[in-house]
């Protein structure tokens, strides 16, 4: 199980991982930093510890992470935790009458799509991992706060987690319905545009259409936590989040519901009757306007080309220093 868990986490083949960890990151830390004096002395103070930038969680270099374990600070893109399971119900959009059955047969606290979806063991971040987003191609422009927007929910993506096969199975066959409505250049608006996953959109026609959304449809891809996520923020489009398992970046400083809505893997079978519900009425446009209206600013903070990234990673890392020496006094 565990070479399967780490062969889906980011695509990458288990055997080079287990090999990088055992015989590059271990060989590092026990031929090359062990015996150092620096090292040897941060070890042994309670309020020292090893600040570890990496891609990837704690979950996959298992043995480089279990030897420094809480003596280590992971600034990761992994946000991958069991955060979203400790939310409140109120804290998901839901169909009318609840959410459908769990779809996991293993975990019913886990309520994912599929069982890869609650492993957690090891954890892949910890509490005081810091978890930032993607670097993206994309930045905020002015249309970006467009309120001429004719489509209701739009996604495309690859088809690379379960999730997201819940989803085109969901939607398999509305696609070529949406299609058959659109005659000429005359735009039919609120419409739930899906793409398949084989149907691949160059980025100028995906950015377009992301431009045109009141809200971007973000499940899990390799990862929880997605590049795809920060792109629909710097287009405008009001994130709807599908997942067991992500923890949003620098959520200790971003109250992510104010400018995203989030639903349980299990409601994936409902939602083209959410979108339609809750999301096509004068009631669902104020909810989505207001998140719109916040977008802004997110964009400012999540932007690495800009200071917001930068600012909230040094007051994390102050944060917690000063936790450290507020603990050792």
């Amino acid at each position: 199980m565990g070479e399967l868990f780490l062969s889906y986490e980011g695509n990458l083949p288990s055997t080079s991982v287990l090999r990088a960890d055992d015989t590059y990151l271990m060989y590092k830390v026990v031929a090359g930093w062990k015996d150092k004096p620096a090292f040897k002395h941060c070890m042994s103070r309670s309020t020292c510890k090893f600040l570890i930038p990496s891609i990837y969680g704690r979950h996959v270099w298992r043995k480089f992470a279990g030897f420094f374990g809480e003596k280590a600070v992971f600034v990761t893109h992994a946000g991958m935790s069991d955060w979203l399971r400790q939310r409140p119900d109120d804290y998901f959009v839901t169909a009318e009458g609840g959410p459908s059955p769990d779809l996991s047969a293993t975990d019913n606290q886990c309520r994912a799509s599929c069982a890869m979806h609650c492993m957690m063991d090891p954890p892949p971040v910890l509490n005081q991992d810091i978890v930032l987003p993607w670097v993206i191609a994309f930045e905020w422009t002015v249309r970006a706060t467009s309120r001429d927007r004719d489509i209701l929910a739009f996604y495309s993506g690859t088809e690379n987690s379960c999730s997201r096969k819940v989803v085109k199975e969901t939607f398999m066959g509305r696609f070529e319905e949406e299609m058959r409505n659109v005659h000429g250049s005359r735009r039919v608006r609120d419409r739930l545009l899906f793409f398949p996953a084989e149907f691949r959109l160059r980025q100028q026609d995906w950015s377009e259409l992301a431009y045109r959304s009141k809200l971007c449809v973000c499940p899990d891809g390799d990862s929880p936590n997605t590049g795809r996520l920060v792109e629909v923020i710097m287009h405008g489009c009001v994130p709807l989040i599908i997942s067991n398992r992500l923890q949003p970046p620098l959520h200790e400083y971003i109250d992510w519901t104010k400018v995203a809505f989030f639903m349980r893997e299990d409601s994936i079978p409902d939602l083209p009757r959410i979108l339609q519900e809750r999301f096509a009425g004068p009631k669902g446009a104020r909810e989505i306007a207001a998140k719109q209206e916040l977008l802004h600013q997110l964009a400012f903070v999540v932007d690495y080309g800009r200071d917001g990234v930068t600012s909230t990673l040094t007051l994390a890392l102050r944060e917690r220093a000063l936790e450290l020496r507020e603990a050792a006094s």
